[in-house]
């Protein structure tokens, strides 16, 4: 099995507030436009699989839950998202910034150590 990369990216925007609060829930939305349908898409946040879609055939908008204390560790959101074109393997990565505020004493204690 081959893993190819895409020249051109299906990721097309994604949207997010730069800054959120440890405790705070929020969206990510991400806009996938893929150039023809593509099947068995699985998208990762951050190494963990959150989704998995039998096929998409045109511009889809995704919305992902997800809290400030899932991007503590390392103040990144890591999309991967993995797919087959024609029956061959694609894969499509990216990452951005997110800033993370107000951790509680434990969790500023554990990223102090490290395991956090």
């Amino acid at each position: 099995e081959v893993s190819e990369k895409k020249e051109e990216s299906i990721i097309k925007k994604i949207t997010y507030p730069s800054i959120v609060k440890y405790k705070e829930k929020f969206d990510i939305e991400i806009f996938l436009v893929p150039k023809k349908k593509i099947q068995d898409v699985k998208i990762s946040l951050n190494g963990k699989e959150i989704a998995n879609i039998k096929e998409i055939a045109t511009a889809k908008e995704l919305i992902i839950n997800t809290r400030g204390k899932d991007f503590a560790s390392n103040e990144k959101i890591q999309i991967k998202i993995d797919y087959l074109e024609d029956e061959l393997p694609f894969s499509a990565e990216k990452s951005y910034p997110i800033k993370v505020e107000e951790f509680p004493w434990y969790a500023k204690l554990l990223k102090k150590l490290k395991l956090l």
